[in-house]
């Protein structure tokens, strides 16, 4: 394992120059300028106001690739029986993944990509790019690139499993789904840890929706004692439909940043998400959604439950451009408060500059409803039985969306879990 410095007090120059990915080297290049000239977020970078980053550039972390003892425990790969790939400290796990007999899906890692396809890489990001997406590409280790085949429709879903195994491991992973014209894909993505370890990921997702196309993500964040910035940018041709569901049961520090470019008449776009901190956990959800284009509908719902000294974070910013006549978009972010530490900071963001749209947001931040606590004790219901019920109850508005069965059982019993424990 080789020790890669990430530290907030040296130049970038310095920073980043010693270990560099070399698969991209033009993208490599120009990714560490750009670092030099913006430079990583601190407090007053509104868009990180809320989430500092600072303790994350003041560690040495090591980079580590895959092994043959990796030991994980997690259900969901048996539960789900699909084919799986295993993403291990940011390399493939080929020893332990099976993607075989998967008609019409090319899967290869970025090493291996063509002139054609390695030219699409960044592309997706490049007009919402950070300095922690910047640092992805020129820290990469190597990628999966994933790309479904015109008209293609499968019915079993890929599952991707990123684990780190290691301790102190800094993780540049990333993906990228190229789907074509009226093809259909359904996608999980799971990151978790082998141990509770002080490890860093830093995830992008890139995905392109062509014509008619569907794309479905259903992604678990079960990463106690990890630190993880994920960014995922979508863009969807017309008629496309893009849905995400997002459950955040554990880590660290969690950033999750949605970008979703709709450049395409008649889209739809469903984002929806749980997060559920306890102890000193701080989970932050942003999204933009970019409405270019007339005639198309978005969904968005983020719920929390916070305990403890807990933080949470929900930031969402739809814009629609004054030709995105016909817009339909709504925005709805609900925070459950399980102690008077906890903090919720929410954030829903409307820009209209057309004139003809119908459009909402709101955001409600509470306590559970006594008195529907006091009913069900009156009827008999004990009060830990009686709060999981109502906070079960909650979060059953997210828990409907998902469309893969197993996804929602796991979801489901992955909550009740959690909140039993609250």
């Amino acid at each position: 394992m080789s020790k890669t410095p990430i530290n907030g007090k040296m130049s970038f120059k310095e920073n980043l120059g010693a270990e560099v990915s070399s698969l991209f080297p033009e993208l490599t290049n120009n990714s560490i300028e750009k670092l030099n000239q913006i430079g990583f977020p601190n407090r007053k970078t509104e868009d990180w106001r809320y989430t500092r980053t600072s303790s994350l550039l003041k560690k040495t972390y090591q980079k580590a690739g895959a092994s043959d003892e990796l030991q994980l425990n997690y259900p969901l790969v048996e539960q789900i029986k699909c084919p799986t790939l295993f993403i291990e400290n940011g390399e493939i796990n080929s020893n332990l993944s099976n993607t075989d007999h998967l008609n019409g899906l090319k899967i290869c890692k970025f090493e291996d990509l063509n002139q054609k396809d390695s030219n699409k890489i960044s592309t997706i990001s490049s007009p919402y790019e950070h300095a922690f997406s910047l640092l992805n590409i020129s820290h990469l280790q190597n990628g999966v690139f994933i790309q479904i085949g015109k008209k293609v429709v499968l019915d079993s879903p890929l599952h991707l499993v990123f684990v780190n195994s290691f301790n102190n491991v800094f993780s540049n992973t990333r993906l990228f789904i190229d789907v074509d014209d009226f093809a259909e894909l359904k996608v999980v993505l799971s990151f978790v840890n082998s141990s509770e370890q002080d490890s860093f990921t830093n995830h992008v997702t890139e995905a392109e929706l062509g014509i008619n196309s569907s794309l479905n993500i259903e992604k678990i964040q079960d990463v106690k004692g990890e630190s993880h910035i994920c960014s995922e940018f979508i863009k969807q041709h017309a008629h496309s439909t893009f849905r995400i569901n997002s459950l955040c049961s554990a880590g660290k520090l969690i950033r999750n940043g949605l970008n979703i470019n709709v450049v395409g008449e008649d889209c739809s776009t469903y984002l929806n998400g749980l997060f559920v901190p306890s102890g000193n956990e701080h989970m932050d959800n942003h999204t933009y959604l970019d409405h270019a284009k007339p005639n198309c509908f978005s969904s968005e719902c983020y719920k929390g439950i916070l305990n403890d000294s807990s933080v949470g974070v929900f930031n969402g910013k739809v814009v629609v451009h004054q030709d995105a006549q016909k817009i339909m978009a709504y925005q709805q972010n609900n925070n459950l408060l399980l102690s008077d530490s906890a903090i919720i900071n929410s954030k829903p963001e409307l820009e209209i500059y057309a004139d003809d749209v119908k459009c909402s947001h709101g955001s409600t931040t509470g306590q559970l409803d006594q008195e529907a606590l006091f009913y069900l004790q009156s009827r008999g219901v004990s009060k830990s039985i009686a709060t999981q019920l109502l906070m079960v109850g909650f979060v059953e508005e997210v828990i409907e969306e998902i469309q893969i069965d197993e996804i929602k059982e796991f979801f489901s019993n992955k909550i009740s879990t959690l909140l039993s424990c609250n």
